[in-house]
């Protein structure tokens, strides 16, 4: 599905290419597809972003467990170490953080979990992936 902007920014294209012959449209289709991705110079590479959230949620979980226990029930925002905002509707902490602080990489953690969450992904590819070479390796057998 397509965002707004992207909808706006195509309409432009076409209104654009519409009176264009095929050999221009052609060279405008090349034109964009050499262009560089726009980049924002605020976002950290994801290696960085990822070592700064981990040092966050250390630095949350070193916390005495009293202090802690203040914002039970809730969602914590965590920055520098130092806890920046606290809301029980995650999606709104979430909103007040990216307007306040941008890209900057912000842990919101939930302030009950003790650790954080280990999630199992289960993928049908994968499964269907090892059922496909089972069944070639017994007709190879065969």
């Amino acid at each position: 599905m397509e965002s707004p902007a992207t909808t706006t920014i195509l309409d432009k294209i076409r209104h654009l290419a519409t009176p264009l012959n095929v050999t221009e449209r052609l060279a405008l289709i090349q034109t964009i597809a050499g262009m560089e991705p726009a980049v924002e110079s605020n976002v950290l590479p994801s290696t960085q972003r990822h070592s700064q959230l981990a040092s966050e949620q250390a630095a949350w979980h070193a916390r005495p467990p009293d202090e802690r226990a203040r914002y039970r029930g809730k969602f914590v925002a965590v920055h520098d170490g130092q806890v920046v905002d606290h809301d029980p509707d995650q999606r709104a902490l979430y909103l007040r953080v990216r307007a306040r602080f941008g890209h900057t990489p912000v842990l919101i953690v939930r302030a009950d979990w003790d650790e954080p969450p280990v999630y199992t992904i289960h993928s049908p590819r994968a499964q269907s992936d090892v059922l496909t070479r089972r069944q070639a390796d017994r007709s190879r057998a065969a």
